[in-house]
């Protein structure tokens, strides 16, 4: 299975863990690049799902790389790939529980978005997004426990989102589909998953701050603790210009299930296509402009009417 329970959004406009209801733009693409440490996110307790039991940590340090190139099309779709790698995975040895994987690949994956409802100056946004990922990770050592699936697997999102001048909220609901395995002694299979975010543009178009929750459940054992991690991250993000941002955030696991770590630490950097450079390469075909993506400094570069980014 995989451990890692942060999973970027796949654009520079998005949240850290939570996606937007939101699109690139005709034919432009883009490139986001994730850097994330977790500190004990898989712990060893003698009775299970009591804290004061806890004697150490299965996997106590574990950083991974992901990095996923964009593509925008119709004004309404966005196609996306993405690769992880666990750069380093270390912990504590017990006997007759699993070992840290060290340093492996994990599951590459494929996905698309679809913008259903709002355009990007409307006060509410609703999409649908997917992911299927490959089981790399296990066709390359099959004794690898924590950095990938056995099989494919897939994971299903709606996306909705509400727009106000000083902040906008972001919320993500769906299902993680894959095949069950044990970790320890819990099972992990289908699971509920869901995040919601608050994006406050601090200076418009160049810093914004971000507070994020977000976390998974197993639909045969829903909300027990091990099953279940959550996590809280807050960050913020700086857009440099020429389609450049450089983002940061910290935070910790809020319920101690499989995965959710006593500190979290992220860094990230990504690209889009400016909005020019697209628009060499092929005509728009959206009539709606994109003030909110600007207000955040968003990676669309279109503009709209100047009123609507000071809709309160």
């Amino acid at each position: 299975m995989t451990l890692d329970q942060y999973r970027p959004a796949p654009l520079a406009d998005d949240g850290f863990a939570i996606s937007r209801p939101s699109d690139l733009g005709h034919l432009r693409g883009g490139l986001r690049l994730d850097l994330d440490y977790a500190m004990n996110p898989l712990v060893y307790e003698e009775d299970v799902g009591r804290a004061s039991t806890e004697v150490g940590a299965v996997v106590r340090d574990h950083l991974v790389l992901r990095l996923v190139g964009t593509l925008g099309l119709f004004d309404r779709l966005v196609l996306w790939v993405g690769l992880p790698l666990n750069l380093f995975m270390t912990g504590h040895r017990y006997e007759g529980l699993p070992e840290p994987d060290g340093t492996r690949p994990g599951d590459p994956y494929l996905g698309v978005r679809g913008r259903i409802w709002g355009a990007p100056d409307d006060w509410f946004g609703f999409g649908a997004q997917a992911a299927v990922s490959a089981p790399l990770a296990h066709a390359a050592d099959d004794d690898i426990w924590f950095s990938g699936e056995q099989d494919f697997a897939g994971v299903a999102t709606l996306l909705a989102e509400l727009r106000w001048r000083y902040v906008v909220v972001a919320a993500n609901v769906g299902a993680r589909f894959r095949r069950p395995s044990d970790v320890t002694t819990t099972e992990i299979g289908q699971e509920f998953v869901w995040g919601l975010g608050l994006a406050f543009p601090i200076l418009p178009g160049t810093l914004a701050a971000y507070l994020e929750t977000y976390g998974a459940t197993t639909f045969a054992t829903f909300g027990a603790r091990e099953a279940t991690p959550v996590e809280l991250l807050a960050g913020v993000r700086v857009w440099e210009g020429h389609g450049l941002s450089v983002s940061a955030a910290a935070g910790a696991g809020l319920v101690r299930g499989y995965g959710a770590p006593d500190v979290r630490g992220v860094v990230s950097m990504s690209w889009t296509l400016p909005a020019e450079d697209a628009a060499a390469a092929g005509p728009s075909t959206d009539l709606h402009g994109d003030d909110f993506r600007v207000m955040l400094g968003g990676s669309s570069g279109r503009s709209g009417p100047p009123e609507a980014a000071g809709r309160s």
